[in-house]
Parts: C-alpha cells; structure tokens; sequence
C-alpha cells in the first residue's frame, strides 16, 4: 500500500480540508479513498469529497492499493494554522492509521 501525503494550496483562501485523491488504475483505491476521507469527516470534521486523479504520471503507474491525501490547505490560514499544530498533526495521523486498519478489516 501507498499513501502520499502533501498539502493542497489554490489561489483562493477559502478552500480548506482534508480530501483524497484516487486513480482507477487499482478497484481498490477507491475503496481505500471512501474509507479515509469518511474517517477525516468523522475525526476532523472535513466536509470534502474524494477525487479521482486523472494524468498523473506517478499515480497512474503505481499498481498497488494506494491514496494520495491533501491534508489540508496552506493557501488557508485556519488549515495552515492547524497544520503546525502538534495535536492537529496527531490527529491526521491516527485517522491514517484507522483508516489502513480499517481497510485491512475489509471496510
């Protein structure tokens, strides 16, 4: 499995949240992806919706379960301002880690 975790910015300041990102080249990122971003509603209360990538180079040739997760935005003062936070950053991690646990579980 593999999990690419990055920060999400966009010219505007008002996007802000976690959200998770899939390619179709595994039936299973999806599955991952539904998953994770329900655990980031429920833990971080993030009302964003998974995405499927498209053209990805890198994302598009990974043949092994997998998610890329934007764990919020820098772009955002409240997100950028949480994302430096120890506990904040704890919390990101631990819905990761339920999320794999989770998945392994069967869903």
């Amino acid at each position: 499995m593999y999990i690419s975790i990055h920060l999400n910015s966009d010219p505007s300041p008002t996007w802000h949240g976690v959200q998770i990102f899939y390619t179709n080249k595994n039936e299973k990122n999806k599955k991952l992806a539904e998953i994770m971003q329900k655990r980031f509603k429920e833990n971080l209360n993030s009302e964003r919706e998974i995405k499927q990538l498209k053209n990805m180079y890198l994302f598009d040739r990974i043949t092994i379960t997998g998610v890329l997760v934007e764990a919020g935005f820098i772009s955002n003062p409240n997100d950028r301002y949480l994302l430096t936070q120890i506990e904040h950053q704890k919390k990101i991690a631990i819905t990761i880690r339920e999320s794999v646990i989770q998945y392994f579980k069967g869903g």
